[in-house]
């Protein structure tokens, strides 16, 4: 067990730094933030206490371990059938040599549950499968119907792949395992790690103050960190309101303006233009659903999807009653687009047009004589909400 004897206690976690026995990056106990596997704080190289920062040693005490040996091959197989995006995957792979073979179930300590017996403290890991056993009222985890899903950051991959489902195997063997991940890599604001002991965040409460969570999803949803770090700024979202969002809201209130009050009752046929521009909502509707399922899950792709609609929208011509119907069920399928990461807006934009927010929907048009609102009105944010958070945020450093 690492120690301080200056500080006379054992070292893990944040109470310990020094060099990844894995990568040789700079890293703190039990986690690697650069390579994602983690250690267990006495194979640290150059290790030094987090409080009084100087040198650790190596302290022979007894404590709790749990061998993730005897679950490798089940692991690996569970890894080998799971859609998993690269960087996870090629981290999957290091369980065939596994670098930690074993993880220490307690460590001497004040804080965390009490051990019995040994008087030490469990180890801050092992308490959430027990949880998960705990409160599955509805019996998911042996339910061989049910279909889990986890998410997580990258820095808590390793656990998700190895120490938690070992556990849950070793306490149920008929354990059903999750059927995937969404996961996400680092994200900073302005270049920098999220810090809350320097201040450097933005807190929901306080974004909240100025912007809709709409909005905040919005901005979110363009720079999640998928499949590499990201960054997000102020600017970058005043960026995306700008360029993205008001583009966004001139087309579906140009919609508006076309005057159109209910669904015609017209058997008229459509011109080839108004089928073409049919097709092309279809097909739009129809790419764009892979996005959301868990195999392609991403955020951006689904933003992208609204982008391409709002362009092939705003080259039709809606020039009768059928063409501006049609116009009205875009702004409706653009409604169920953005619905899971807009959904403020969705409901708003849906209720306007007639289009119901359902997931299996047709792109229909609803049923003639359905009344259409104004969408003037409807409106997302606007850039100055968000220089105002900036200036709040200025304002206090």
């Amino acid at each position: 067990t690492s120690w301080c004897p200056d500080c006379d206690c054992a070292l893990v976690e944040a109470h310990i730094s020094g060099s990844c026995p894995h990568c040789g990056e700079q890293t703190s106990g039990n986690g690697c933030e650069a390579c994602f596997v983690p250690n267990i704080c006495s194979d640290l190289k150059n290790p030094k206490c987090g409080s009084c920062g100087n040198k650790a040693v190596i302290k022979s005490v007894e404590r709790l371990i749990f061998p993730l040996t005897p679950w490798l091959s089940q692991l690996q197989d569970w890894c080998q059938s799971l859609a998993l995006p690269p960087w996870l995957r090629e981290l999957s792979h290091k369980l065939e040599s596994c670098p930690t073979p074993y993880f220490p179930i307690s460590h001497p300590g004040e804080w965390g549950i009490e051990v019995p017996d040994i008087q030490q403290r469990l180890f801050a890991w092992w308490e959430m499968p027990i949880g998960f056993l705990e409160f599955d009222k509805d019996e998911v985890w042996s339910n061989p119907k049910a279909e889990v899903v986890q998410t997580f950051g990258s820095d808590n991959a390793w656990y998700y792949l190895t120490i938690l489902p070992a556990t849950l195997l070793a306490l149920n063997p008929d354990t059903v395992l999750p059927k995937g991940f969404l996961t996400n890599r680092f994200l900073n604001l302005d270049g920098q790690k999220f810090s809350t002991s320097r201040g450097h965040a933005i807190w929901g409460e306080e974004a909240s103050r100025y912007l809709s969570a709409d909005v905040i999803r919005l901005g979110l949803a363009c720079v999640r960190p998928e499949a590499s770090e990201s960054d997000f700024t102020l600017q970058g979202l005043r960026s995306t309101l700008e360029n993205r969002g008001l583009r966004w809201q001139q087309w579906w209130a140009g919609v508006g303006e076309l005057g159109l009050s209910s669904y015609p009752n017209s058997e008229k046929a459509w011109t080839e233009a108004q089928s073409a521009y049919h097709r092309s909502l279809i097909k739009l509707w129809k790419d764009a659903l892979p996005a959301r399922e868990l195999r392609d899950f991403s955020l951006k792709k689904q933003v992208e999807s609204l982008d391409r609609l709002v362009e092939v929208s705003e080259n039709f011509q809606a020039d009768d009653d059928q063409g501006q119907a049609l116009s009205c069920l875009a702004v409706g399928i653009f409604a169920r687009l953005c619905e899971p990461i807009m959904p403020d807006l969705a409901a708003r934009l849906s209720k306007a047009v007639g289009v119901r927010l359902v997931a299996d929907a047709t792109c229909s048009l609803p049923t003639p004589g359905t009344p259409i609102k104004d969408l003037s009105s409807i409106t997302l944010g606007t850039t100055a909400q968000i220089d105002e958070l900036q200036h709040s945020r200025q304002a206090q450093v």
